[in-house]
């Protein structure tokens, strides 16, 4: 997947990765009104909805990786031509190292098949924009339902207590899964009822 960051300075986690999408082929039933909606060279930030130009969420670290290589091959171009009028050349400068983060939540969109990964929790899909924070909570109710399955295979390896903490555990899971979705439902509803300055102004409080 493909590191991607919302050009949006108020937006909080703005990173997020996508993996690479196809070009849609001509017989692609879109509606002139959903042509920039749909295009891979378009996209949505997972947690504001933000829509831009696919380079416009070029995150800050590929930018200087980026910066680094174009420095390394002016001063290797420099050194060539140097080379000929019998100049020694010295060391070329060193490339900025590079890695994608490593991310909570690997999503698939139920909409438009996109894959992705976020921190967290995210409220849209930011392939074609969909809402996607049921599929979000659907898979945490999942995971939290996988857990309690094993319950009597953790009792029988561990007796009774292990299988209170097991339950215990997953009552936490539920407790901070309805407060997180929470905070993302009224983050969203501040974002799209008021002006950012006073968003910003209502998160800290």
């Amino acid at each position: 997947m493909v590191g991607r960051e919302c050009p949006q300075q108020d937006c909080q986690p703005r990173y997020f990765k996508i993996a690479p999408q196809e070009l849609q082929s001509d017989s692609d039933d879109v509606g002139e009104g959903d042509t920039a909606a749909k295009s891979p060279d378009y996209l949505y930030c997972p947690y504001c909805g933000h829509q831009g130009g696919f380079q416009q969420f070029t995150t800050r670290d590929q930018a200087k990786w980026v910066q680094s290589l174009m420095a390394r091959d002016v001063q290797r171009v420099t050194q060539e031509i140097l080379r000929k009028l019998i100049y020694k050349p010295g060391h070329l400068p060193s490339v900025r190292h590079y890695a994608e983060k490593k991310l909570k939540r690997a999503v698939e969109c139920d909409q438009c098949k996109a894959k992705y990964a976020v921190y967290g929790i995210a409220v849209f899909c930011p392939r074609c924009g969909e809402g996607n924070l049921g599929l979000h909570l659907q898979r945490s109710i999942e995971t939290i339902e996988i857990l309690l399955s094993a319950k009597s295979e953790i009792e029988t390896k561990g007796g009774k207590e292990a299988g209170y903490h097991l339950l215990g555990n997953c009552l936490e899971d539920c407790v901070s899964l309805f407060e997180g979705f929470l905070k993302v439902i009224y983050s969203q509803a501040l974002r799209t009822s008021f002006a950012p300055e006073h968003v910003r102004r209502c998160s800290r409080g």
